[in-house]
Parts: structure tokens; C-alpha cells; sequence
């Protein structure tokens, strides 16, 4: 047991919305001039990501509402356990978060970010303790406190955590979230993982090496340095007041529905686009972007793969291994039968509906593409 370690623990009673972190009791009403100094932190962190090159308003998005799970975490094994009692299962309040992507894309700095916003101090936990045995004895050991690990690599991630995300049951009254920090070596996940881990990529980055990035890092460090932990707190406060009337069944919606309130009391101006209310069906709608991205990008550059027959489009790719990882980003419900070797058949009118948007002429792709998605007799 690695006790040694990892000392740190969550309690929470629910009848006394009571909150210990190691033995101390947290207090529950801080200072309203905390909370507006830590939400106004916070929003000057957040807009450090209109730095980012890519899709910078999505990446700030999909952090807001990974916040808003991560806030939630000390109270997704009763949400968890509630719904499993209810017969409903614990999809909607899952346990697991994965935040992977490019190098410089700060989801390393987001988990230090919330951790110091939480409990007054981040830390990662070393690689070696993420084994089956270790993650579960941690799971006891930390009651609600979250795990967090960074940088995890693919072959740790397929050897254990395949295994400990799948297994739908705790037999635990509490458990923590965990968390794991993976850089693009990872860059795809089976449907199993998908339906039951909140993941998201990080597609938008700064440069290396840039005066830009350097003061950006300067920023942040200066941020966590002011920030305190009156806003978690504050959102505890309410949460564990609104879990002693029922047992919500979407986390997202949940934390993100306090997290705004808190925002707007505390804020003079409009919030941005990102500080919204979300739910778990508004982050499944998401959770295939990066999919999406990649089938549109091969359709672009790549025309020559495709073909068209009848209701099917058919995708050749000579690197067998690259379709096999395309293979397990794409919702099994598009793939249809005749898929194999180094060919993936779709379903055509599943696959327009999936991407969203199509490959006509006028968006510059080839012209037979417009052809391709028209009926065909």
C-alpha cells in the first residue's frame, strides 16, 4: 500500500454537509470577497487560452466543463451509487477523466490549477502507483480525495487502465475521481472507454519557445500564487445544501449550473461563451470531434481512399495499423458489414448525419465528393 506517498483524504458527510480534508474540518463560508478574488482569477486564467493556436474558444470550453466534473468529484460516488441504485448505471457520472493532446496545450496545468483552487496544493502522483492493485487501494485510501496523474504513457494506459475504467461497479461507499494527463502517443480510445470516461482533446497549443508563451507561464504562475480556495468552498457549500434534497442525475449538469451561479454573483461583466451551463448529452455531442476533424481532413487530402456504392462509402487505407486506430475513434454504429483487412465500410447516410457538415465542391474539395454523398442507385 503506498500510504507513504500519498497521505492526503477526503471525507464528506452529506446529513451534516460537512467536509474534512486529512482530518481538518474545511469551512464552508468563506469571505464573498474570496470567492469574487478567486472567479476573477479564474476568468483571467481562462482568458490566457485566447493565446492558443487552434480552436482556442472549443479548448476553453471543453476545460470549463471538465472544471465543472473535477469540482463535482468529492460527490460522484454518491451521484454514482445513487443512479446504480435507481437501475440507471453510472454513465452519467463517470469517474474517470482523460485530457489528452498536443505538447503545450496546458491541460498539465489545468489539473495543478484546480487541485491549488480545491485543497490549497497540487501534485501529481508518480507512475509507478498506477497499477490495478495501487489504483485501487488508493481509491480506499483517499475516500473522496481525487488521484491525478501526468503524462501517463499508452502502454501503462492499455495495461491497467482499459481494465479499471471498464469495471462499472466500485464496491465502495466513496471513491475519488481520477484523473489522467496523456500527451498524443494516445491518440485513441476504444467505444467502451469513450461511453464510460469524460476525455477530451486538446487540439489548440502555444508555440515553443516564444516570448509569448514565456509571459503567458508568468501569468499563471502569478495567478496560482494569488488564488485561493473560497470558490471551491463556496461551491461546496451549495452543492452538498442541493445533494441533502436528492440525488441529481447528471453530474455536468449539476456542478456546471452551481459554477455559473457563482460566476454571474461575482462577475460586473457578460461572461464569455465558455462559462455555460452543460450536461452530459451536450459533451457526447463533442466527444467524437476529433474523429470528425480526421475523417473530414482525409476526405480533403486524401480523395483517391474513398469510394461510393449504393449506401455504403467505402475508406481504403494501405497502413493497416493507422485504420485500425480510426477504427476504434469511430462510433461503431457508422461501420458496416464488409469492414476488414485494410478497408472500413460506412453506413453513407449514418455518415452524413455524423459529420455534420460535407465535402462539396464549393467548401474547395473535389468535385466527384459532392457525387459521393448523393443518393446512388
Amino acid at each position: 500500500m503506498p500510504e507513504e506517498e500519498n497521505r492526503q483524504y477526503l471525507d464528506v458527510d452529506l446529513r451534516a454537509a460537512r467536509m474534512v480534508l486529512s482530518g481538518e474540518q474545511l469551512t464552508l463560508s468563506p469571505p464573498e470577497v474570496e470567492v469574487k478574488r478567486d472567479v476573477n482569477l479564474f476568468l483571467d486564467y481562462f482568458r490566457g487560452y485566447e493565446h492558443f493556436r487552434g480552436d482556442a474558444e472549443k479548448l476553453a470550453r471543453d476545460y470549463f466543463t471538465f472544471m465543472c466534473w473535477f469540482y463535482a468529484g468529492p460527490f460522484v460516488s454518491d451521484l454514482r451509487n445513487a443512479a446504480q441504485a435507481r437501475g440507471e448505471g453510472g454513465l452519467d457520472h463517470p469517474i474517470f477523466g482523460i485530457l489528452y493532446g498536443k505538447s503545450n496545450c496546458g491541460k498539465s496545468e489545468l489539473v495543478k490549477t484546480l487541485l491549488i483552487s480545491m485543497f490549497g496544493q497540487a501534485g501529481f502522483l508518480p507512475h509507478d502507483l498506477f497499477t490495478g492493485t495501487r489504483v485501487k487501494g488508493l481509491w480506499e485510501q483517499n475516500k473522496r480525495y481525487p488521484l491525478a496523474f501526468d503524462d501517463l504513457d499508452g502502454s501503462r494506459f492499455s495495461k491497467y487502465a482499459i481494465s479499471l475504467i471498464k469495471e462499472d461497479q466500485v464496491p465502495l461507499d466513496e471513491y475519488p475521481v481520477t484523473v489522467l494527463s496523456m500527451n498524443t502517443a494516445q491518440d485513441t480510445f476504444e467505444s467502451e472507454i469513450r461511453k464510460r470516461a469524460l476525455i477530451f482533446y486538446a487540439g489548440a497549443s502555444l508555440p515553443d519557445n516564444t516570448g509569448e508563451r514565456r509571459d503567458l507561464e508568468k501569468q499563471v504562475n502569478t495567478i496560482r500564487q494569488d488564488l485561493g480556495t473560497s470558490l471551491f468552498r463556496e461551491y461546496a457549500r451549495r452543492a452538498l445544501n442541493r445533494l441533502k434534497e436528492g440525488m441529481p442525475p447528471d453530474t455536468l449538469q449539476f456542478s456546471s449550473t452551481i459554477l455559473k451561479e457563482i460566476f454571474v454573483e461575482n462577475c460586473a461583466q457578460p461572461l464569455p461563451p465558455w462559462c455555460e451551463i452543460t450536461s452530459m448529452d451536450e459533451y457526447g455531442k463533442g466527444k467524437h470531434d476529433k474523429v470528425k476533424d480526421d475523417l473530414l481532413q482525409r476526405m480533403r487530402y486524401n480523395p483517391d481512399n474513398w469510394s461510393r456504392n449504393r449506401d455504403k462509402v467505402v475508406l481504403r487505407l494501405d497502413d493497416i495499423h493507422d485504420l485500425r486506430k480510426l477504427r476504434k475513434d469511430v462510433p461503431d454504429y457508422l461501420i458496416g458489414s464488409g469492414s476488414g483487412g485494410n478497408t472500413l465500410v460506412f453506413d453513407a447516410e449514418l455518415l452524413k448525419e455524423f459529420l455534420g457538415t460535407f465535402p462539396f465542391e464549393k467548401n474547395g474539395f473535389p468535385a466527384f465528393f459532392a457525387r459521393l454523398f448523393t443518393n446512388q442507385k
